[in-house]
């Protein structure tokens, strides 16, 4: 197999970078979550709040399409990060 060409070579170390910084991103979240989960916890709060995942989902769809990006691939992405949001629960 030949080797990519230098402007492919570039355009991928730029998605890896940018995948590097989107799972850092993740980390932070999640630590956020934990944080916010002790807080509740520890004010009496139920942890999960439908209204405001129902809220997120809809400003973060209007997120992707002000960027121009489809807002199904964003509300996947972010079921998904809310899905792991609710597991942290019981660790």
């Amino acid at each position: 197999m030949a080797a990519a060409p230098a402007e492919v070579i570039a355009s991928r170390q730029t998605i890896d970078e940018i995948d590097q910084t989107l799972v850092a991103l993740l980390a932070r979240r999640q630590a956020v979550v934990r944080d916010l989960f002790a807080k509740k916890r520890a004010l009496g709060l139920p942890l999960f709040d439908s209204v405001r995942e129902d809220e997120l989902m809809r400003e973060r769809r209007a997120w992707a399409e002000a960027c121009g990006i489809s807002p199904e691939f964003v509300a996947t992405i972010f079921r998904a990060v809310l899905e792991s949001s609710h597991r942290i629960d019981g660790e």
